[in-house]
């Protein structure tokens, strides 16, 4: 299972910093964010798949979040880095 660096603790705190600077939006709920990361860490086609807000500007949102995310490290399978899907749930 790939882990973003520092652990889901430092994970949530970035999303929650990020999450911050978005408050003005006025929106509450929660949007799922379906990712790959490759091999390499790399974040590709966060892509909303479930939103509870009523909100479509929510989903770009939670998509300009993960976008912004530094690299993660890769999930393995027999040592080898491989590529994992994640969903990550975005909370406003």
């Amino acid at each position: 299972m790939p882990e973003y660096p520092g652990g889901i603790v430092e994970a949530n705190e970035f999303i929650d910093a990020q999450i911050i600077l978005l408050e003005a939006s006025h929106i509450n709920g929660k949007v799922f964010v379906q990712l790959t990361i490759n091999e390499n860490g790399e974040i590709l086609n966060p892509t909303p798949i479930k939103n509870s807000t009523g909100n479509q500007l929510a989903d770009s949102l939670a998509v300009e979040v993960v976008k912004s995310m530094p690299p993660w490290i890769p999930g393995t399978y027999k040592s080898d880095p491989i590529e994992t899907k994640v969903i990550i749930p975005i909370e406003f």
